[in-house]
C-alpha cells in the first residue's frame, strides 16, 4: 500500500459506515453544537438572544433532514445543540427579566424616598440624593451648616442667585430680576452649596413640587424605560402621578422621574437625574 492509499484512508471524513452504505452527517447538526455552546452569549446581553434562536434553528433543521433521509445521520448532535441552545437561552431571558424587576423595584424605593422629602419640604436632604454620591455630605454631617449662606451669598452680594439687586421704593420688580424656572449660575460665579440648592429649587420636577408647598401626593404609575449606559450605568425612567389639594390648576399631572444607578466596584449607588426639561407627560 503507498503512503498516499494509507493518508486517504485515514482522513476524517462526515461520513459513516453503518455496514451496509455510508451515512453522511448532516452540516445543520454539526453547526448546532458550537452555536449552541455560543448561546451563553444570551446571559451578557439581550442584544446577543439571536444565538441561541439560530442554534435552536440549525438543530430543527438537522433533525428533519435526517428524519426525511436515511443517509444523513447526526441526531444525537442536533439534539445536544438544541438543548444548549434551549438551556442558554431560557436562562438569559430569566436572568435579565429578573435583573430589570430588581433595578426598577430599587427605583421606584429611591423615587418614593426622594418624593417624600419634597412632600415634607426637606430640600436640602432631597437636594443630596440628586448629587453624585461622591459629592454628598458623610453621613451625619449637618446639612444646616452645610447649606448656610456665607458672605458672597447675602442679599447684598450680586452673585447671589436668589437675590438680584433691589429696585427703588415703590418700583415692581422687573421680570429679568425674580429668580427664574431653569436657571443656572452665570459663568464666573463660584458655586457654593447655598447657590446649588437655590439652583435645584427652580429646576425642573423639583420647582413644580417647592410650589405646591408639600400640598400634593405621588402616587407610581408605570416603569418607562430601562437602558444600560456603558458596563457600570443604568438609568431608569418611571412615570408617577401627582395629585395636588387647594386650587392648583392642573389638580393632577403626571411626570417623569429619572434615575441613575453606577457600580462602583461591587457597591451600586442611585442618583435622581432632575436634567430632562420634559418631564411632564403630555
Amino acid at each position: 500500500m503507498s503512503d498516499t492509499e494509507a493518508l486517504k484512508q485515514t482522513t476524517f471524513s462526515t461520513e459513516i459506515d453503518d455496514g451496509d452504505g455510508y451515512q453522511r452527517l448532516s452540516r445543520f447538526a454539526i453547526w448546532s453544537i458550537p452555536l449552541g455552546l455560543l448561546s451563553a452569549l444570551a446571559l451578557v446581553s439581550p442584544l446577543l438572544w439571536f444565538v441561541p434562536v439560530l442554534a435552536i434553528v440549525f438543530a430543527l433543521v438537522g433533525l428533519r433532514v435526517i428524519a426525511g433521509s436515511q443517509e444523513t445521520t447526526g441526531r444525537t448532535l442536533a439534539l445536544l445543540g438544541l438543548g444548549l441552545a434551549v438551556l442558554f437561552g431560557t436562562w438569559g431571558v430569566s436572568w435579565t427579566t429578573a435583573r430589570r424587576a430588581r433595578l426598577n423595584r430599587q427605583a421606584r424605593e429611591y423615587a418614593t424616598e426622594w418624593l417624600s422629602l419634597m412632600q415634607q419640604e426637606q430640600y436640602m436632604e432631597a437636594h443630596q440624593l440628586s448629587l453624585d454620591f461622591y459629592s454628598r455630605l458623610p453621613q451625619g454631617s449637618s446639612l444646616a451648616a452645610h447649606y448656610a449662606p456665607d458672605e458672597s451669598d447675602s442679599p447684598d452680594s450680586p452673585d447671589s442667585p436668589e437675590s438680584p439687586e433691589s429696585p427703588e421704593p415703590g418700583e415692581p420688580p422687573e421680570p429679568s430680576e425674580l429668580p427664574q424656572p431653569n436657571m443656572e449660575l452665570a459663568p464666573g460665579i463660584e458655586s457654593t452649596p447655598f447657590r446649588e440648592l437655590a439652583v435645584f429649587k427652580v429646576n425642573n420636577l423639583p420647582r413644580v413640587l417647592v410650589e405646591a408647598e408639600g400640598n400634593f401626593e405621588f402616587e407610581f404609575v408605570k416603569n418607562v424605560s430601562t437602558e444600560r449606559h456603558g458596563q457600570f450605568e443604568t438609568q431608569i425612567v418611571q412615570m408617577y402621578r401627582l395629585s395636588f389639594s387647594g386650587d392648583h390648576d392642573p389638580p393632577e399631572i403626571e411626570v417623569l422621574v429619572t434615575m441613575k444607578r453606577t457600580v462602583d466596584g461591587q457597591k451600586a449607588h442611585w442618583q435622581i437625574a432632575l436634567n430632562d426639561p420634559n418631564f411632564i407627560v403630555k
